[in-house]
């Protein structure tokens, strides 16, 4: 298990339901904001709008940083994760 969790990206699904009494075309909007409040969804919204990404795939790390290895090329060699841990 942790082999096949090394190999794996991140991602997170945030469920948010629009009401507690499970009927449907009901919207319950202090309901589902006080759940994006909770999951901290409105933080990681203004970080984004801030410019910074929370996680860059690994490709695009090495494609950003390659420069400050720019003397020892061979670091940048074989597959991105390994590449980006190397770096």
């Amino acid at each position: 298990l942790g082999a096949a969790l090394l190999v794996t990206q991140q991602h997170f699904v945030r469920c948010i339901k629009p009401n507690s009494t499970k009927t449907p075309h009901s919207l319950d909007a202090a309901y589902v904001q006080r759940q994006l409040r909770y999951l901290g969804v409105g933080a990681v919204l203004e970080i984004g709008r801030a410019g910074y990404q929370v996680k860059l795939p690994y490709a695009s790390f090495l494609g950003r940083y390659r420069c400050v290895v720019f003397d020892q090329p061979g670091l940048l060699d074989g597959p991105p994760r390994e590449a980006a841990d190397r770096l």
